[in-house]
């Protein structure tokens, strides 16, 4: 290449950096996660962990919610969860183990001269760590068996469904949505001359996006090395639902966003099941100790052809006949099987239960709830208008 080229390219480059920065210019966009990752589930060593739910892919997630006062109000959405069992007899154990040695510590401190100090800082010791031992297995169970989401975001990929977890295997894979990138052709060495946190960014979401609003840029960028392109961040709002959310009487009508389809295992095609089996996740149950009810949705189906779910949909508390128990169904990870009391209520097949992991705490009896998965002003692949500038001049 020689001089007189490479001073037409870098006049080029001056140009278009100037012309960015003087005026403003409209340039395509595509949406780009912010994160995408495999996570890693499960226990190691002497307990490998029997993982019994994983969200299904497809699945929109919420990370937890504070107040204004930093207080967390909602936990995130469980991503999976390994069955707590074992976890609680180790925990017994360890709780055991840790009152055993602080006894014979006190008992030894008491005592005086009877006890030399070497023994006594060795049974410090050996408390101390029984203490350690017991803290740590009240973690394992309370926090590392169940997964709870950190961010909002979507399940891309179930990678291990369920069954004895060896080590921390790539169990699900996940996109962050908010916040997201927008990817635009423009270079990082243009960006850097003419680019900055003051430059006003316009981003309009795809016009077939009911509610969703133009967006601009928040502090926050980086480069694609693949295509050269500038990533700049910005928030990402999950899209209200396209019906009224406040019922006849005012009351506002509670958005659900997990929700539970009953799976008939019946019929000649499966014969392991008898004519009338069906199964449901186990978040659909709420109860305990053999009392055991579920939230029917009335006049909504899932699975069945030719039938649909509503937005808006009255629910019905159903007392029901289970002993609660996890079955081992293929496919199917943390299910359970049920009858309802009430032998008036059949043609249960496809019918959607609310799930124990988000339902509000006040529901009543023909309470009006609204199903909504979900969706962003921004999803992943989206291709949107970005536009760009002026950047302001220098005050002198």
């Amino acid at each position: 290449m020689n001089k007189k080229t490479m001073a037409i390219i870098a006049a080029s480059s001056i140009i278009g950096a100037t012309l960015l920065a003087e005026s403003k210019q409209t340039v395509d966009g595509t949406v780009v996660p912010m994160v995408t990752m495999d996570i890693g589930y499960g226990l190691d060593q002497l307990y490998k962990g029997f993982i019994d739910y994983v969200m299904p892919a497809g699945t929109f997630f919420y990370g937890p919610v504070y107040d204004s006062k930093g207080n967390c109000v909602r936990e995130g959405d469980i991503i999976a969860t390994i069955n707590p069992d074992y976890a609680k007899l180790q925990y017994q154990a360890a709780s055991l183990a840790y009152k055993s040695a602080k006894d014979q510590y006190e008992r030894d401190l008491k005592s005086g001269e009877a006890v030399s100090k070497r023994a006594l800082v060795a049974d410090q010791i050996s408390m101390l760590q029984a203490e350690a031992t017991s803290q740590m297995s009240k973690i394992i169970l309370e926090n590392v068996c169940t997964l709870r989401a950190r961010f909002n975001g979507y399940v891309n990929e179930v990678k291990f469904a369920g069954g004895w977890a060896s080590g921390l295997p790539a169990t699900i894979n996940v996109s962050q949505l908010d916040p997201i990138y927008i990817s635009i052709p423009i270079t990082e060495s243009v960006a850097s001359q003419t680019f900055n946190y003051n430059t006003p960014v316009t981003v309009y979401p795809t016009s077939d996006k009911i509610g969703a609003e133009p967006v601009g840029y928040i502090q926050g960028r980086s480069a694609d090395h693949k295509s050269g392109n500038l990533l700049i961040l910005v928030n990402n709002k999950p899209l209200p639902p396209p019906v009224k959310l406040t019922d006849a009487n005012g009351k506002k009508i509670p958005v659900l966003h997990t929700w539970c389809p009953v799976i008939e295992m019946g019929g000649f095609t499966n014969y392991q099941y008898d004519e009338d089996s069906v199964i449901v996740s186990k978040h659909s149950l709420f109860g305990k100790d053999g009392d055991y009810y579920v939230w029917m949705v009335e006049d909504s189906k899932s699975g069945i052809a030719g039938k649909g779910m509503n937005y808006l949909n009255k629910v019905k508390k159903v007392a029901v006949n289970t002993d609660g128990k996890i079955i081992s169904v293929p496919s199917y990870v943390g299910m359970v099987t049920f009858t309802p009391k009430d032998e008036k209520i059949k043609d249960i097949d496809g019918m959607i239960l609310l799930s124990n992991q988000d339902c509000p705490s006040d529901l009543k009896d023909g309470d009006t709830i609204c199903l909504y998965a979900g969706m962003y002003t921004f999803m992943p692949g989206d291709k949107v208008k970005v536009d760009i500038g002026p950047t302001p001049g220098v005050i002198q």
